[in-house]
């Protein structure tokens, strides 16, 4: 029978990490593995406490995983995904669970996971890299500490319509593109609109999340209204993608930590497409080992925002290397 484990993985970030919701200046993921006939797969769970998610909640949920798959021989994803179903794990956790047993899985037949998964991963990837809330004052510094003009975009955390200034120091001080993250943090699509004006919308390559996520007729009136895209993140987890998604924004960001699954993952991806959207990937901050099975979803995606091992002092695994902005997964 396989064997599962579960252990802390503590990471100290680089700076303070300061969103909307919260602030941290560490992170304490999760490396899962599944060892049988002398192979093991790993996996990574991330949690986010925004969709209810903890330290020990995970920890409790691996412990039901442990007696429930007792006696029980995983040999196919069908029966793989039938265990998952029942047991309802946390995204993140089953998110990390799949992937240790499909490492393992495509370990076993001697194969890759991008054949186990008939999937055309992109060799190579554009991603931004992220600025926190901070004061306006520490955005110079900031780009400067840490290269940042090697990017060709960066993604700018605000918290409102406060945050306002920060965007026109980040504008005078950086020449690439600029994505804005809302984290929920605004209250009226009115409130939006004000945080735009005046603002050189030729610098802005689209706004992600502005509004809470139950915040639907707010989100309705904005849809339209600006012009560069709209892109759900909070609003969009493990579910499919709808029209009534559609109807709120232009595009998606696909999480695998909140997808639960690749598998999910890239049927998320396909559905956004047909439905006319355009698709990012993004991460919450995690270890190259959660960022290099997400280059397994990356075709045909219009965005990446994969930069969370590069907020870590230190990553423990190396699997995806950056430079000038272009990261590549290690075979």
């Amino acid at each position: 029978m396989g064997k599962w484990s579960l252990s802390k993985l503590e990471l100290p970030l680089k700076v303070t990490w300061k969103i909307s919701r919260n602030s941290s200046s560490s992170k304490t993921n999760f490396l899962v593995q599944y060892s049988r006939d002398g192979l093991s797969g790993r996996g990574e769970a991330a949690y986010n406490t925004r969709y209810g998610e903890s330290d020990t909640l995970l920890q409790n949920m691996f412990s039901k995983l442990i007696d429930f798959s007792k006696d029980k021989k995983i040999n196919s994803v069908q029966e793989l995904n039938n265990l998952l179903e029942q047991l309802k794990l946390p995204n993140s956790l089953r998110f990390g669970v799949e992937c240790a047993w499909l490492d393992w899985k495509a370990q076993s037949e001697k194969t890759t996971l991008e054949d186990l998964l008939s999937v055309s991963p992109p060799l190579e990837i554009l991603t931004c890299f992220s600025i926190p809330i901070m004061d306006c004052d520490s955005i110079e510094q900031y780009l400067s500490d840490h290269n940042l003009s090697r990017f060709q975009s960066l993604k700018l955390k605000v918290s409102g319509i406060e945050s306002r200034p920060l965007l026109v120091h980040l504008i005078e001080s950086y020449k690439g593109k600029i994505r804005i993250d809302g984290n929920e943090g605004f209250q009226t699509s009115d409130e939006v609109e004000e945080f735009f004006q005046g603002i050189d919308h030729s610098r802005i390559e689209f706004l992600e999340q502005p509004l809470a996520s139950d915040n639907v007729k707010e989100q309705l009136k904005l849809k339209g209204s600006l012009p560069f895209p709209l892109v759900a993140d909070e609003s969009l987890t493990n579910g499919n993608i709808t029209k009534e998604l559609k109807d709120q924004f232009d595009g998606i960001n696909i999480k695998l930590m909140k997808s639960g699954s690749l598998i999910k993952a890239i049927e998320q991806k396909e559905q956004a497409l047909k439905l006319g959207l355009s698709v990012m990937l993004g991460c919450m901050v995690e270890t190259s080992l959660g960022i290099s099975y997400a280059f397994l979803v990356g075709e045909d995606v219009r965005w990446f925002d994969l930069d969370g091992f590069l907020l870590l002092k230190s990553d423990p695994f190396q699997l995806v290397t950056e430079s000038e902005g272009s990261l590549r997964r290690k075979s």
